[in-house]
C-alpha cells in the first residue's frame, strides 16, 4: 500500500484549469481528487490546500 495522493498548499484562490495545465495533466484528473471544488477556481475562503497525484507533489512545489 503506497499513498495515491498528497495535499500541497496552495496561495489563495486558484483556477482549476490553470493549475492542472500548469501540471500539465488533464484538468479532470485534478477535480476527480478534489470533488468538492464545484466551480471554476477554489474558493478563496476555503482550505488553502488541494490534493494531487502524490508523482506531482515536487511540481506543484516547484512553482506554489
Amino acid at each position: 500500500n503506497t499513498p495515491a495522493f498528497t495535499a500541497v498548499t496552495v496561495n489563495g484562490q486558484i483556477e482549476v484549469r490553470s493549475f492542472a495545465q500548469q501540471l500539465n495533466v488533464e484538468e479532470s484528473l485534478i477535480r476527480r481528487f478534489n470533488p468538492g471544488i464545484l466551480r471554476w477556481a477554489t474558493d478563496p475562503n476555503g482550505s488553502p490546500e488541494i490534493l494531487v497525484p502524490i508523482e506531482l507533489e515536487d511540481q506543484v512545489n516547484n512553482f506554489s
